[in-house]
């Protein structure tokens, strides 16, 4: 740990356990990114977009999205997982006020990144409050080495798939955008009371009423 890269002062590192056996593509771990929202006190959204990326960047080079058709339908399929692990972690956090606070009037929006293993299992790795930031890490990213995944429960049970693959960076900024102008409508239509605007991507996994 000592040769690891630092800044003045401080550094802190957060280590966790790594998925024992993960679902490989082209030699390279796999992540997922899903966007959620969070309001008031409290409902949790999360978007119907997904984006299925290479864990390690170094690798993008040789990475081929036409010789992992099998890996990314294999990761669609447990794409129920997410709604779970995100709604036990915000359960959880409402019994940790000092941690997560959430207030009546506001919002949040967040990147969840989730690891697929080799069993069909999705495993969450860590929640980013600040997924236009996260966004840039995917830049490092080879051209096309992103992958759209669309979650059709959102609006039926339907299973999820793949419907963009060889994503550019730009379009993954597209997509971010679209997270963002979604979160912002169904965070108004909530807060002003409105109801769930007639045309929405993103699914309510949690909702409390403050005591």
């Amino acid at each position: 740990m000592s040769s690891w890269p630092t800044e003045e002062g401080n550094q802190t590192w957060l280590l966790q356990q790594a998925v024992a056996q993960p679902l490989l593509a082209c030699g390279s771990r796999l992540l997922m990114t899903a966007y959620v929202l969070a309001v008031g006190n409290l409902q949790v959204y999360l978007h119907r977009s997904m984006l299925l990326h290479p864990a390690d960047s170094t690798q993008t080079e040789t990475f081929n999205w036409q010789h992992s058709q099998q890996v990314v339908q294999q990761t669609c399929d447990a794409l129920s997982t997410v709604e779970r692990a995100v709604s036990t972690v915000f359960q959880a956090l409402l019994h940790k006020p000092q941690a997560f606070l959430p207030l009546a009037k506001c919002f949040e929006v967040f990147a969840f990144t989730l690891q697929p293993d080799s069993n069909g299992k999705l495993w969450l790795l860590h929640a980013c409050p600040c997924p236009s930031r996260f966004n840039l890490c995917m830049h490092t990213c080879q051209e096309g080495a992103l992958c759209l995944v669309n979650n059709s429960s959102v609006h039926a049970e339907q299973p999820a798939k793949a419907v963009e693959t060889h994503m550019s960076r730009d379009s993954a900024d597209v997509v971010l955008q679209a997270v963002w102008k979604d979160s912002v409508s169904m965070a108004a239509s909530c807060l002003l009371h409105q109801g769930t605007p007639q045309e929405h991507n993103m699914k309510l996994i949690l909702s409390r009423t403050k005591t």
